[in-house]
């Protein structure tokens, strides 16, 4: 047991408290420890829309191995297998979590780039921004390290939220709307 004291007032907790993480409110998902139930759960399904987004990506056997952290190719093609068939299957709770990485980048992708080849180009093509030094995302986001694919993560989540967005292809900066260039309509279509 231990003791902490809050409002003035003394409480037991069964665990140390945990200092979360200052970037993720508090209660967010990854916080809090899958169990093997939920792990079975969501490990077919989570594995399939990996697939299909890395076969859209473009990745080979051995670079789906490092974005989702399973080194061993025989046991990658045994949980490939079993989640195309259906059949009972539980990753790793590090392994989900790459899964959930990725589902995130490919979500952002499609929120920044209303074509799909503008997604993929993106992706593909090296650029100087300070996180790919000249790299390509999708290379950066196959070295098979956990803070690699969540500075691709990261770096697109600023860009859906307005914190960064990149040049124009012509090179220039996008200048700030004016008041008077921003409308809102009431109605329907």
């Amino acid at each position: 047991m231990h003791t902490i004291e809050m409002d003035g007032k003394e409480m037991k907790m069964a665990k140390r408290p945990t200092i979360a993480d200052p970037e993720r409110p508090l209660g967010h998902p990854a916080d809090q420890k899958l169990g093997p139930e939920e792990r079975r759960r969501l490990s077919g399904a989570a594995l399939r829309t990996f697939l299909s987004i890395a076969d859209l990506w473009g990745l080979d056997e051995q670079a789906r191995c490092r974005v989702i952290g399973i080194l061993r190719p025989r046991i990658y093609e045994r949980c490939c297998a079993r989640a195309r068939a259906h059949l009972p299957l539980m990753l790793d709770a590090g392994t989900l979590k790459r899964i959930s990485e990725v589902l995130q980048i490919h979500a952002d992708l499609t929120v920044l780039f209303a074509d799909q080849r503008e997604a993929l180009g993106w992706l593909s093509r090296p650029h100087d921004a300070s996180p790919f030094e000249g790299r390509s995302p999708k290379e950066l986001l196959t070295q098979g390290d956990f803070e690699a694919l969540m500075t691709v993560r990261r770096f697109l989540a600023a860009a859906c939220t307005g914190i960064y967005m990149p040049p124009q292809a012509d090179g220039s900066e996008m200048p700030p709307y004016e008041d008077g260039e921003i409308r809102f309509e009431a109605g329907g279509r």
